[in-house]
């Protein structure tokens, strides 16, 4: 079995998940099936199957909640020596459960059958334990190469953003530069940031981070547009602790200019809303646009590309979806609240 750091961290988390406890389950009820048709007692053979089910899946769920709630620490450890984990808590659950049944069993087990039931269930359980860590094996390592693909299309859907971005704000600046020498070096400051947030290799910034770069990005195309951009925040008191996709907010606000505030002559208005739930972080950047025009056309691309942003990093439990009236055109993230 090969041991790496996207397998180390998914091994735990791959028998938490629903297929994981679904397959822990089922493979308990499979050998209660197989106990019940091979008796060892002369007991009716429903009662036996209830009884065994009963035992098997009570000795299942309680090794699972051990493992999960030492997870946190399980997880650092190498996959070695997580499997041992796992199987010293099957193998001690069992153990322990085994001796109490035997302690209530109303044929009255004497001391020496009572360690022979117990060992008979003990050898059964490793027989189980040896085909089920490999299949989870298996599973984990199919969802260490998933994830590890999805960040790399991550990065790369990221990177499409940087040229065009960077093209734009470097027009602009020059521009100025010929104009206010004191606006130009405000704007190349705001720039810098830019340019650094642009070249983010992390996987994740937090929200406030992407506001503070989508103000500076404002703040270079007001030099460019005046009056005609006016922009208004509508942020809580406090920002939400969320994180996602570096230059995520950006692309929206010069979809935003791009296709509202610099198609119209007069200018327009893009709102940015902020809003919370219990259940998700609600970001909305609205602009103005013409109903009878092609000008939102060109959007489509920097859209899909945010949405499948999104959808990696948040595992498809965020979406982006867009909205129109006659004179408005608004985007709608939803986040996930993490709890």
């Amino acid at each position: 079995m090969q041991s790496s750091p996207h397998l180390q961290r998914q091994f735990l988390p791959a028998l938490f998940s629903a297929r994981g406890v679904l397959a822990t389950l089922v493979l308990g009820q499979i050998l209660s099936f197989l106990l019940t048709f091979s008796p060892t007692k002369q007991i009716d053979v429903w009662v036996n199957l209830g009884l065994t089910s009963l035992f098997v899946q009570f000795i299942s769920l309680i090794a699972l909640c051990v493992l999960y709630f030492a997870q946190h620490q399980l997880v650092r450890l190498s996959i070695l020596k997580q499997c041992s984990a796992i199987a010293v808590a099957f193998i001690a659950t069992t153990l322990v459960m085994s001796l109490l049944a035997a302690q209530f069993d109303t044929a009255g087990l004497e001391s020496d059958e009572m360690w022979l039931f117990a060992a008979n269930n003990v050898f059964l359980c490793v027989l189980v334990l040896v085909i089920f860590l490999n299949v989870l094996a298996i599973y984990a390592e199919n969802l260490a190469k998933i994830a590890h693909l999805s960040q790399a299309q991550l990065q790369a859907l990221q990177a499409r953003i940087h040229p065009h971005f960077l093209y734009n704000s470097l027009n602009a600046a020059a521009e100025l530069t010929q104009i206010d020498s004191q606006a130009a070096e405000k704007m190349l400051l705001d720039l810098a940031h830019l340019a650094q947030s642009a070249l983010d290799t992390r996987e994740a910034v937090s929200l406030s981070a992407e506001i503070v770069t989508a103000e500076a990005y404002l703040a270079i195309e007001k030099w460019r547009f005046g009056e005609r951009l006016k922009v208004t925040w509508q942020l809580p008191a406090e920002i939400p602790e969320v994180r996602l996709p570096p230059m995520t907010l950006q692309p929206l606000l010069e979809n935003a200019v791009k296709y509202g505030v610099q198609s119209l002559a007069e200018g327009g208005a893009i709102v940015v809303n902020v809003a919370t739930t219990k259940r998700a972080i609600i970001i909305t950047v609205e602009n103005p646009w013409q109903a009878m025009s092609n000008t939102l056309v060109g959007s489509g691309i920097a859209l899909t590309n945010i949405r499948a942003r999104l959808e990696l990093y948040f595992n498809h439990k965020a979406s982006l979806a867009t909205e129109k009236s006659a004179e408005r055109f608004k985007v709608v993230i939803t986040l996930p609240v993490k709890t």
